[in-house]
C-alpha cells in the first residue's frame, strides 16, 4: 500500500503489484509478538525503469506504519 501511494503521489499508475508478507512470530514473555515482517514485492510499472522503481520502492518504506512488536492473541 505504501508503494501504491508513492506511485500515485508521483502520477504514476502500475499494472500490477504483488506482495508477499513472510512473518515471524516469537514468544515474549506470556503472550507472542511479531518479532520480524520480510516484504517480496514483485510490480509491472510501465514507463519507468528498474533503477527508478527500486528507488521508489525504498522511499516508500519511509512511510510504512509498523511498530517492531504487535502483541499478538495467544491461542489455547
Amino acid at each position: 500500500m505504501a508503494l501504491t501511494a508513492e506511485l500515485s503521489q508521483k502520477g504514476i499508475t502500475p499494472k500490477r503489484i504483488h506482495t508477499v508478507a513472510n512473518v515471524k512470530l516469537d514468544k515474549v514473555g506470556e503472550t507472542f509478538a511479531i518479532t520480524r515482517v520480510e516484504l517480496q514485492t514483485e510490480a509491472d510499472i510501465p514507463g519507468i525503469d528498474d533503477a527508478t522503481s527500486r528507488k521508489l520502492a525504498h522511499d516508500s518504506k519511509r512511510t510504512v506504519p509498523y511498530r517492531r512488536r504487535w502483541p499478538v492473541q495467544r491461542f489455547a
